[in-house]
């Protein structure tokens, strides 16, 4: 039975058409975390789907414009009991894929842990995954020091200029003889070894690890460097930056990182200090909580990498009779290996200190 109820122009009515929307409509853009989700779907309950009245007086007026619809239960739908009107920042500590930490014997956030120990939840997050002491002290930046060198460069003197985000720009000497001023962060990084004169250096011929430089191509990069046919000592030939040669990321076609040694015994946990810490996406209240212990998931059996290609001995035998001919016929690889509520309106924007985008 349909009538008029009056409020057709009011916040609660409008959460009530979005709550529906995204249960029910395919064409809504959150359809596949709420209705069209993995089983169970969330659903509405009967009496709120077929009378807004019903909805209203189960809920009542919304608290204010900073709220809206929160389900207290993500892994249930939108019923009574289970649905309230919370804040965002309510939501977001309700989240389906929020980070819980064992600390102190307790079952906290990771954002209230980070808190406690005075670090950013980012720092914290980063330190939990990669098995660092919790408690280690914040190293400040490695700073640029006179006459160091970084690759081809070496630092001379800072100049007065900085970069946008105030970084300290270094005048640096190349071997090559050039000039050029490098910000101090890409010196450490790593991402500036050479003044450019990489990208144009005639390395015919020279090995870099697993390859020897062959011959350039017409081909250049996005920076104007070189790209050279390089024959690697498994048999492929393969097409690489000069940059990426001289500066030593490129040292193989790919073939060595299927040669690693395969463990031989049941991996060895990676200590984490005191106080024990446990992670877990899931609320302890609900889901119970997965040891962060252990190492990396060792290397993937022999029985799944690629078999020897059948055509390297061949691209072999004829480069040693004929380089040119070899090269351009020659197999060429590149081998190398939310809603705000965590389920409510889903209209607001969201955080979450370990992962990004909505939760699913």
């Amino acid at each position: 039975m349909y009538y008029k109820h009056g409020m057709t122009r009011t916040p609660e009515y409008s959460c009530w058409l979005s709550m529906k929307n995204r249960c029910y409509n395919p064409h809504h853009k959150k359809f596949y975390i709420y209705g069209g989700r993995t089983p169970p779907p969330i659903t509405v309950c009967e009496a709120w789907r077929e009378d807004f009245m019903a909805f209203y007086r189960d809920m009542g007026p919304r608290p204010g414009l900073e709220y809206s619809l929160d389900r207290i239960d993500n892994e249930q739908g939108y019923s009574p009991g289970n649905v309230r009107w919370a804040t965002t920042k309510e939501q977001n500590r309700n989240k389906r894929n929020n980070t819980y930490l064992i600390f102190e014997e307790e079952s906290q956030l990771l954002i209230d842990v980070a808190r406690k120990i005075n670090l950013k939840p980012s720092t914290l997050s980063n330190r939990v995954k990669r098995h660092t002491p919790l408690h280690q002290p914040v190293q400040a930046p490695r700073r640029v020091h006179p006459e160091e060198r970084f690759g081809s460069l070496v630092a001379k003197r800072p100049t007065e200029k900085r970069d946008r985000d105030r970084g300290v720009v270094w005048l640096c000497q190349c071997d090559c003889g050039k000039s050029r001023e490098v910000i101090a962060r890409h010196l450490r990084s790593g991402n500036t070894r050479s003044c450019g004169c990489n990208r144009r250096k005639n390395i015919l011929h020279q090995r870099f690890g697993s390859l020897v430089a062959m011959m350039p191509t017409d081909k250049r990069d996005s920076s104007g460097g070189m790209i050279w046919r390089c024959q690697c000592d498994c048999g492929k030939i393969i097409e690489v930056r000069s940059t990426h040669l001289c500066v030593g990321n490129t040292r193989s076609c790919g073939c060595q990182s299927y040669n690693l040694p395969h463990p031989t015994s049941d991996p060895v946990p990676v200590p984490v200090s005191s106080p024990p810490v446990t992670i877990s996406t899931k609320d302890p209240t609900h889901e119970t909580t997965q040891a962060h212990h252990g190492a990396p998931d060792p290397v993937p059996p022999a029985s799944r990498l690629p078999g020897p290609d059948p055509d390297h001995e061949t691209g072999r035998k004829s480069l040693d009779r004929d380089p040119a001919s070899a090269l351009g016929t020659g197999p060429v690889s590149a081998s190398g290996a939310g809603s705000a509520d965590g389920s409510g309106t889903g209209d607001g924007g969201c955080w979450s200190a370990t992962r990004e985008g909505e939760k699913r």
